[in-house]
């Protein structure tokens, strides 16, 4: 073996041993937190809200479609359509564009402390401001999700 693949091959093993150690810290109770979010690209945010925002959206339907025995009911596909727009209501801002989410969710992880939030919590922060909650009340339920975040992170 070549100095260069010698090289190569412990450059390639540090790198995969230091990877390995660093995804640990992008999870906060298997959920991806601040550290994965600020690794992604502004491409890669918008897609992980679109996915997520698509997998609530889904479970909706499987949701309503599961509590009603008839599935050839009329009233099936309303009744999923009512529990999307709720699901959608309390989980995902109104009026702001994917890219907008992500960049208000740049700013929550601007502060350190916050880093170890899971993202869907770091959502509902957002969610929280956009709703014009009190800065008191969210300062408090932020207060909470840090919290969680660290007992989540206890062995």
């Amino acid at each position: 073996m070549t100095p260069r693949w010698k090289l190569l091959a412990a450059t390639l093993f540090v790198t995969l041993v230091c990877f390995a150690q660093s995804t640990d810290l992008m999870l906060t109770g298997g959920t991806e937190n601040g550290r994965f979010w600020r690794a992604q690209s502004l491409e890669g945010k918008v897609s992980w809200l679109f996915g997520y925002h698509s997998g609530l959206l889904e479970a909706a339907l499987v949701s309503a479609t599961y509590n009603n025995p008839d599935a050839a009911s009329p009233t099936l596909a309303a009744d999923g359509t009512k529990l999307q727009a709720q699901i959608t209501r309390i989980s995902i801002p109104s009026g702001l564009t994917y890219t907008e989410i992500a960049k208000a969710l740049d700013r929550v992880y601007d502060t350190p402390e916050n880093l170890p939030i899971d993202v869907p919590d770091a959502l509902r922060i957002v969610l929280m401001k956009a709703t014009g909650v009190s800065p008191s009340k969210i300062e408090e339920q932020t207060s909470q999700y840090r919290k969680s975040a660290a007992q989540e992170r206890q062995p």
